[in-house]
């Protein structure tokens, strides 16, 4: 039905089986266990760039045998082959029950190899039972590759219908008040794509002023502005994000695995009131890079590639809402001038029209009446006249 019906049966047939004992066993299909190994993240020749090349030569099967304890080279590979499947079990392995003597039999497809560890070698007969299971394999998978096109492909028709909402709420924009309501459609579009971020922030750069305007997402729904002075920032990534920003990379990735180094990133930022945000212990945090700012999105685990390709098209739509809302600020600004220069002529067209002393007490009124039409808020107002001579 999908890619992940595929990742549970891998995983439920590739239990880890510790050799020699039968009561240790981590079934995988708990976990997500299937991951992405680059070529370039093998080993120095060996083993597993033996199984490369008898691969690529068309060969039925490879036996191997690993003599003596597992070296620092194979412990670190195996480790990380571990990490990067997401599995979790990393730090599960026990080295001290891997045998002395391990046989390992790899018996190739079209696409790769299954891969087999005993204690003792397997035999013909083991070999081409195993062969057919190995074929079947083969079968699953190229199904695998047509679902996965298909995922793809409807992933990215959802993804573009989320990005054009946010381009429609941006050019929607009537004034510059509502950019905190595209911050917030953006954190709801990027948690109906059901990455489901811990929170979103969006941070604008002025370096004009040396600060740093700041849209988070509270977790009651609410948009929450803030502002942070950018050459009083305690956060010690600031410069490792400015580098990523020099060095033109789409985003910088740090996993925080303490609250306190949470907090010193929020410990600069005054907001309008105070932030209803979910506390984490560790998040793998995300800084998305575009023109004038970022967005940052913490995780409770590290991204897909598709999800960070995906994010970083999220940023730079953001930077389009941005662009339209300097546009908009351009034009409040002319707009006010405008008003404010109507203002003031209509207060001199009235001091032209004063006919005697008495007159200069209803200045005072229609000179409150115009600034409180400019929008500013008065409590009172009163006009001081210094009499030197009195």
């Amino acid at each position: 039905r999908d890619t992940a019906t595929l990742s549970a049966w891998v995983t439920l047939t590739g239990m880890m089986r510790s050799p020699g004992s039968q009561d240790t066993v981590h079934e995988l299909s708990r976990q997500r266990g299937v991951g992405w190994l680059k070529r370039g993240d093998l080993p120095p020749p060996g083993e597993i760039r033996d199984r490369v090349v008898a691969w690529q030569k068309g060969d039925v099967c490879l036996h191997q045998v690993r003599e003596g304890a597992p070296g620092d080279e194979y412990r670190e590979f195996l480790q990380d082959t571990l990490r990067k499947s997401r599995s979790g079990l990393e730090e599960e392995i026990d080295w001290d029950r891997i045998p002395e003597v391990e046989h390992h039999c790899s018996i190739f497809n079209a696409y790769g190899w299954v891969q087999i560890a005993s204690v003792d070698p397997l035999s013909e007969d083991q070999t081409a039972i195993a062969k057919r299971f190995v074929d079947l394999f083969a079968f699953a998978y190229s199904r695998f590759k047509e679902l996965d096109a298909k995922e793809h492909a409807n992933r990215e028709l959802a993804i573009e219908a989320a990005l054009e909402r946010v381009r429609s709420r941006a050019l929607g924009m009537e004034g510059t008040d509502e950019l905190s309501e595209v911050a917030g459609t953006i954190y709801e579009e990027i948690d109906g794509l059901g990455m489901e971020p811990m929170s979103a922030s969006i941070y604008i750069r002025d370096d004009g002023r040396g600060t740093a305007r700041i849209y988070a997402r509270g977790m009651d729904g609410s948009t929450i502005e803030g502002w942070t002075d950018l050459n009083d920032d305690p956060s010690p990534v600031r410069e490792q994000i400015e580098a990523a920003r020099a060095a033109g990379e789409p985003y910088f990735h740090q996993r925080q695995e303490s609250v306190e180094e949470i907090k010193i990133g929020l410990s600069a930022i005054q907001w309008s009131r105070p932030l209803n945000a979910r506390e984490y212990d560790a998040a793998d945090v995300y800084w998305f890079i575009f023109a004038t700012g970022s967005l940052v999105l913490p995780f409770d685990k590290a991204l897909a590639e598709w999800e960070t390709q995906a994010l970083s098209r999220f940023a730079d739509t953001f930077g389009f809402a941005y662009d339209r809302y300097l546009q908009i600020e351009a034009t409040e600004r002319q707009n006010q001038q405008l008003r404010l220069d109507a203002a003031l002529e209509r207060v001199h067209a009235n001091v032209a029209s004063m006919q005697t002393t008495d007159d200069i007490g209803a200045m005072m009124g229609l000179v409150y009446r115009e600034i409180e039409g400019l929008g500013i808020d008065l409590f009172s107002g009163n006009i001081v006249i210094v009499d030197e001579e009195k």
